[in-house]
């Protein structure tokens, strides 16, 4: 089994990848959202403690770092439909997990 993270575009984000995170106003203001990922946990439930259940979904945290020191924790849940493409295709079990939009890969 092997695991990937991706962004809404489905390009990969490893340990190292330099992403644009948040929706900065202006171009002039990217530099300020720009972070480095620095670690990506592996996958695991969550527990939900309103029903008392691991029904929270299933997801890693990609924690990323800013120039500033800044250290911000992200979520990317599992993503059922890559995953099972995946394996239709070659046979591989690959869980796809993937951030929802508020983070981007900006260099591939």
């Amino acid at each position: 089994m092997t695991v990937r993270v991706q962004d809404h575009k489905g390009d990969e984000i490893k340990v190292g990848s330099k992403v644009l995170y948040g929706c900065p106003d202006e171009t002039e203001q990217q530099a300020d959202y720009v972070a480095e990922v620095v670690a990506i946990s592996d996958p695991d439930v969550v527990y939900n403690p309103d029903t008392d259940t691991d029904d929270g979904g299933y997801n890693v945290i990609l924690t990323i770092k800013f120039a500033s020191g800044e250290i911000e924790m992200v979520k990317a849940d599992f993503n059922t439909m890559a995953s099972r493409d995946s394996y239709e295709v070659d046979g591989v079990v690959e869980e796809v997990f993937e951030e929802g939009g508020d983070l981007e890969v900006i260099n591939p």
